[in-house]
Parts: structure tokens; C-alpha cells; sequence
């Protein structure tokens, strides 16, 4: 790679315009030369957020260093586009050292796999080299992703125990298999840190810095006991969105006492899948009094609760008014639904996403009953409803005659819909593909 000549780094974009302004490279005044600085770097900023991560040595920001000058010149001088970092075992350390350069002082957010073969003396040699940049850095970081493999586990443990990241607000840590023992990590002085996601490792690992965490996600194959995940969920009166995937956590009771519940009183939004338990025997050992959404994967009949605990379920959650049944295996009947509202009855956004396509049928014939979650104002569905199920149920619920119908239908566009233009005319069609990121969407 040709060596670049770096610039001041406090050089003005203005004059930044100007000198190329100057050496004639938008005299001929084409029409993308007319627009102006700050604009372009809100595109380059755009451009690489959306495109998916390459290797720094090939990555979308040093492919608008060779586009021309003026856009090398401004490029060098916007710090922002080089404080984004994807590094795998690959990338070579000099073109870490490059983007560290360039990013100036600037708050980095680093996604960083060390996985390699142990048997390959020279990558782990080159790993052990870029963990050491990068863990250097660490009074800069402000999001930390990090992907290990289990020969590497312990050490990378060890060395980030003492770690201090006065920045730090987001770590995203993942192991190919759950490792016992690691050392406890982040130890050291982490008192911006909001968000904290782990796939197999232990949550109990991060107990020193949990205090004021927002969000907090956790999937595991290797379980904790009960006791030690309520003895570390005290601590976080601050959460406010929680997700339990997989085999998280064991030896949930069945029928909880008053000091087997769980109180997170700043909790909005819970996120609960776990196959080895009904999922509403996690939910009574919770007890979120504001929490406003509730996504529940792969959801049937038996996970329901019995109806005497209906009430417990009620007091506990007293505010969820937007509902997400997500999930192929997801599948309640129609007595199901109505336990449903009469635990959540203040619904009003009620989702079935990436659930199977009969199971969303019957969903809409179920809701053709008004008194089902009267106050239900927004569906949102992927896959979407048959036309004529769809047509009927906005004719019995649709807000056009009423002002306490359904108004609003979210999901992906039916392009073979014959009666799409009357759909349109009686509830608000926003189209949606992603059940993840979609407007509209409850969050999942």
C-alpha cells in the first residue's frame, strides 16, 4: 500500500475546499462538486455504516481516499469515518496503526475475532500483536465487540481483569463454546458502561461493573443456577431492556415465594426464549411493574401459565402494551389467546414476526373478536395474512367507523393483493420486511 502523508489533523473542512478549489480539481465545476463538504462526509459517513464490514485493507473508507484528491483531503480530515474499526487475525497491524492514526483522538468502536488455528505459530503471533494495539487503546474505547475462541478464552480474560475504559458504554462478547473459570473481567474503572451483551460467557464474570447498565443481553448453552443470576440481577435497579436466550439460566421455580422474585423496577422491554422451560415460569419470578414490551419466541399452548396464576402474571406486568409472538414453532389456539388478554389487556401493538404463515391465519380469524384486546391499534405481521382473512378482520376491527379500531397494519408489501387501494382507505399500511430493524416493528 503507498504510504499516505497525513494532514494536520485540526485542518477546517473549509479550507480543506479550498485548496482543492485552488490546485483546479472542481473547476470544471461538475455537478457532485457543487455539494458541499459537510454534506459529503454525511454521505461517506453513510455509505460505509451501510455497507457490510470489510477488511480495513480493502474497506469502503480507504476506497474514498482513491477516488480523487479533494475527496482524500476531506477524507483525512474526518476523523469520524476512520473511528470504526472491523479487525480479524487478517488485518495487518500496520493498517490498524493507520486507522488508529487517522481517527485522531476520537472514541473508537471496535468489533475485533481473534479466532485462529493455535497450531499456526505465525497467526497466533500476528494475533497476539493486534491484541496488544488494541488493548492499548482501551482509555478510547466507547463500544467493544470481541469474538474468542476457547483456546484463546482465559487469556484474553486474564489480560482484560484490570482493564479501565472510563469510555467504555457497549461490550459485545462471544465465545465459541462456554468456557468455566475465566477470571473476572473489566474490573477496572468502566462508569460509562450501559450496554452489555454475552454469547457463553458467564454473566457473573461482569458482576463489579453491572450497577448501571441500561441493557443487558444474554444467551448461553451453559446454564447458571438461579441463585447467582438473582444475586446479580439485584444490582441492576437501572435496566431497562433485558433479553434471555437459550439456556441462560436453570432451577427457575415453578410456583416463586416472595423472595424468589426478581424486582427490576426500570424495565421496559423483555426479551424471553428458552425451550428446556414454559416461558411464563421465567416470567413469575419477574416483576418489571413499567415494562412495556414483551416478545415471547416460540410460544405454544403448554408454556402458558395454570389460570389461577393468571392474576400473579397481571400484578407483575401491569403495563405491556405492545406484544411480539416471534418464532417458526410458535403456534396457541384460540382459548390460549384469551389468557393472553386477560394477563396483557391494555395491548394495543400486538406482532407475529417470522412466525408460520397457518399459524398467522388463525391469529387474524382469532382476533375477528373485538372484545380480544379491545384496544388493539397496531398489527404487524411477517409473513402477512391471506387477502380475504386480512380484509375481513379490518372490516370487524378497522378504525374508519370508529376511533377505537385498528389503524394501523404493518408487514411486507402484498404485491398480489387485488384489494390493496381499500386496505389502504381504512387503516395505515406501512410496509416492512426486516422483523428486526422494520418502522413500526416492535424491536426484536
Amino acid at each position: 500500500m503507498t504510504e499516505v502523508t497525513e494532514l494536520p489533523t485540526k485542518t477546517p473542512i473549509h479550507s480543506v475546499y479550498q485548496a482543492s478549489f485552488m490546485d483546479g480539481i472542481i473547476a470544471q465545476q461538475r455537478p457532485i462538486d457543487k455539494i458541499p463538504p459537510e454534506i459529503l462526509l454525511l454521505v461517506f459517513e453513510e455509505h460505509c455504516r451501510s455497507m457490510a464490514p470489510l477488511e480495513p485493507s480493502t474497506s469502503n473508507e480507504y476506497r474514498i481516499t482513491h477516488v480523487c484528491r479533494f475527496w482524500r483531503l476531506l477524507s483525512l480530515n474526518f476523523p469520524t469515518l476512520w473511528a470504526k474499526l472491523n479487525i480479524s487475525v487478517k488485518t495487518p497491524v500496520s493498517i490498524l496503526s493507520v486507522y488508529l492514526q487517522r481517527s485522531n483522538s476520537l472514541a473508537l468502536e471496535i468489533e475485533v475475532d481473534l479466532r485462529h488455528d493455535p497450531e499456526d505459530k505465525a497467526v497466533r503471533t500476528h494475533a497476539t500483536e493486534l491484541w496488544e494495539v488494541i488493548k492499548s487503546t482501551a482509555y478510547r474505547w466507547r463500544r467493544l465487540g470481541i469474538h474468542i475462541g476457547p483456546h484463546d478464552a482465559t487469556s484474553v480474560a486474564e489480560e482484560l481483569r484490570q482493564v479501565s475504559g472510563p469510555l467504555l458504554e457497549d461490550i459485545r462478547l462471544t465465545c465459541d463454546v462456554p468456557i468455566d473459570g475465566l477470571t473476572q473481567m473489566f474490573k477496572g474503572w468502566t462508569p460509562a458502561l450501559k450496554s452489555l451483551r454475552l454469547w457463553d460467557v458467564p454473566l457473573q464474570q461482569f458482576a463489579p461493573s453491572l450497577a448501571n447498565l441500561t441493557r443487558l443481553h444474554l444467551a448461553s448453552t451453559s446454564p447458571m443456577k438461579i441463585s447467582a443470576f438473582r444475586e446479580v440481577m439485584s444490582q441492576m435497579v437501572k435496566l431497562e431492556e433485558l433479553t434471555l436466550r437459550s439456556r441462560v439460566v436453570e432451577g427457575w421455580p415453578v410456583y416463586p415465594e416472595t423472595e424468589d422474585i426478581i424486582t427490576l423496577p426500570s424495565l421496559t422491554m423483555l426479551k424471553l426464549s428458552d425451550r428446556r422451560w414454559p416461558l411464563f415460569v421465567p416470567l413469575l419470578s419477574i416483576f418489571a411493574p413499567i415494562l412495556n414490551s414483551l416478545s415471547l419466541y416460540d410460544l405454544v399452548g403448554h408454556d402458558l401459565p395454570d389460570t389461577f396464576m393468571e392474576y400473579h402474571i397481571l400484578e407483575q406486568y401491569p403495563s405491556v402494551r405492545n406484544l411480539t409472538l416471534k418464532g417458526k414453532s410458535s403456534f396457541i389456539d384460540e382459548v390460549s389467546f384469551g389468557q393472553l388478554a386477560r394477563m396483557f389487556p391494555a395491548v394495543d401493538h400486538f406482532s407475529l414476526l417470522d412466525v408460520d404463515s397457518l399459524f398467522t391465519t388463525e391469529t387474524c380469524h382469532t382476533l375477528h373478536e373485538p372484545a380480544l384486546w379491545p384496544k388493539l391499534r397496531t398489527l404487524s405481521m411477517i409473513p402477512m395474512a391471506p387477502e380475504s382473512v386480512l380484509c375481513s378482520l379490518i372490516s370487524v376491527r378497522g378504525a374508519s367507523a370508529k376511533q377505537t379500531g385498528l389503524k394501523k397494519l404493518v408487514g411486507p408489501m402484498p404485491i398480489q393483493f387485488k384489494r390493496m387501494e381499500w386496505i389502504s382507505q381504512r387503516v395505515l399500511f406501512e410496509e416492512c420486511h426486516d422483523s428486526a430493524s422494520g418502522v413500526g416493528l416492535l424491536h426484536t
